[in-house]
């Protein structure tokens, strides 16, 4: 249909146990085939066609792989320019890939493929990409090639470069070339390197309106951004959002022509970081804001003392936050002003006044009644889901934080291997509660994948075509298994909190 021909004949028999099949094909009209280009064309899309279908049983969902299949063929072959392109599909490792990648959702074909068709070929056939691991290093050093022209030139490069990297690593979980925790960390590592050019971009407007942000003695004011969340722990995932909050040093005043406070200098240098990241709806990249001091009706950027006001025993700042600080990183500023905010966060976080952990459960159980639909399972807000641990565990480290530096991880696995290792937690339950937080995080990207959103992650009910998927997707056969491992696994998160009862009472 999308090369315009007619078959007007078709013969199916079998031969020594093969099937062999002959079509006649015609133009729209009736008319012979006779342009060598259109005949190229038909034999790629015959080609294609024939080996995709051959390895449809590997994607989790072969009929949606199929509609997707038919989707990209569609762009492609309305394209004479890319009939090469569709003739170097046909290797059989990029067919799997295709293949395994569009039977997971509709979540990378809306979000990605349909929009970046030109950075899905490369990927897929660029062998290299799919087994290069992306380090910050690395990262910055390709950027680099591509950073050049005015400041929305700069912009654009840096989200091409963003959408481009972002997929690579997706791919490359997808297809099980690295495990959710590498997979969180390449994620955090590209998320580290738009954020210091988008941060640049940013400053750059702002001098453009103000001149630079001076102090009282005439130095150049220095500025921190820090990053929180699984983002701050290295931890991302499919729809992670970024979580950061901006730090300046000190009031003060412009040198520009029309010099402005140091504190609208860093707030327009805010909104321009903000605005050169272009994010799609529940996707990664998101901009999430609302920890900083006095959430979304504070400025978008504290000064050093404002931020220690607000972050200190007796300071505004409410219980919630101080359990988020615990996964607070330095991502970008000056080295020695982010440590000086960093030492406002240990001050803060590991100060020794106790947790309530009443009110810690009474925020869970807001968040089991209130987040979750009535009668639905999901599997990071429901009792035992994944924020039970990542709660139990900065509950630990902010209750020994102080006396045990070691303690003081922005990673939840990492911070679970320093309990173990201090000997508040005992091996095996150590052990239980990693392993159960390993496959409630592979849990929740696949549902993000299988259903294809950033946000529900709802499990859907046993039994249903739905949940086969998710099974498939999580390597669980049969489904009835995945039903198990989730009751065993929630029922070890759902435990944790007697746990901490006893930390409590010690």
């Amino acid at each position: 249909a999308v090369l315009r021909v007619n078959i007007a004949r078709a013969k199916i028999r079998t031969e020594n146990g093969r099937v062999r099949n002959t079509f006649w094909l015609t133009g729209a009209s009736d008319e012979k085939i006779r342009s060598e280009s259109r005949l190229r064309q038909i034999r790629a899309a015959a080609a294609l066609i024939k080996q995709f279908t051959h390895l449809l049983p590997v994607a989790p969902d072969p009929e949606q792989a199929l509609r997707q299949f038919n989707a990209l063929t569609t762009r492609l072959l309305s394209d004479p320019n890319r009939v090469a392109e569709i003739h170097a599909l046909e290797t059989p490792d990029v067919l799997e890939t295709l293949a395994e990648m569009m039977g997971m959702s509709r979540f990378l074909w809306e979000d990605f493929l349909r929009m970046q068709l030109d950075n899905l070929l490369p990927a897929l056939l660029d062998a290299e990409s799919l087994e290069r691991r992306r380090t910050a290093d690395g990262l910055r050093a390709a950027l680099a090639a591509e950073w050049s022209g005015s400041a929305p030139e700069r912009a654009k490069a840096l989200n091409r470069f963003k959408d481009r990297e972002m997929f690579g690593v997706d791919l490359r979980y997808i297809t099980g070339r690295i495990d959710a925790r590498e997979f969180g960390a390449e994620q955090a590592s590209l998320a580290d390197v738009v954020t210091e050019k988008a941060f640049e971009l940013g400053l750059e407007t702002a001098r453009g309106r103000h001149g630079a942000a001076r102090r009282a003695d005439g130095a150049i004011c220095p500025w921190a951004v820090i990053g929180l969340g699984k983002f701050g722990g290295n931890d991302m995932g499919f729809g992670s959002d970024i979580e950061l909050i901006f730090v300046y040093e000190t009031e003060g005043v412009t040198d520009g022509v029309a010099p402005a406070p140091n504190s609208a200098f860093f707030e327009d240098a805010a909104r321009g970081f903000v605005q050169a990241i272009e994010t799609r709806q529940q996707s990664v990249f998101e901009i999430d804001m609302r920890l900083r001091p006095y959430g979304s009706k504070g400025p978008m950027a504290s000064s050093l003392a404002a931020f220690a006001d607000y972050f200190r025993a007796d300071g505004d700042a409410r219980q919630f936050e101080r359990m988020a600080l615990v996964r607070a990183r330095p991502i970008a500023g000056d080295r020695d002003f982010a440590e000086r905010v960093m030492s406002v966060q240990r001050a803060f976080v590991y100060s020794g006044a106790p947790l309530d952990l009443d009110n810690i459960r009474h925020l869970r159980e807001r968040q089991a009644s209130e987040l979750v639909e009535r009668g639905a399972l999901n599997a990071k807000l429901s009792p035992g889901g994944l924020v039970d641990i990542e709660y139990f565990v900065q509950t630990l480290q902010i209750a020994h934080g102080r006396r045990n530096p070691a303690l003081r991880q922005p990673n939840t696995l990492d911070a679970l291997e320093a309990l173990r290792a201090a000997g508040i937690l005992g091996d095996g339950f150590a052990r239980a509660a990693h392993d159960s937080y390993i496959f409630l995080r592979r849990l929740t990207e696949a549902l993000r994948v299988v259903r294809g959103s950033a946000k529900d992650l709802h499990i859907p009910p046993a039994g249903s075509r739905e949940f086969d998927y998710l099974a498939h997707r999580m390597g669980v056969s049969p489904s009835s298994d995945l039903s198990e491992l989730i009751a065993r696994h929630m029922g070890v998160s759902r435990g944790v909190w007697s746990a901490a009862e006893g930390e409590a009472a010690n």
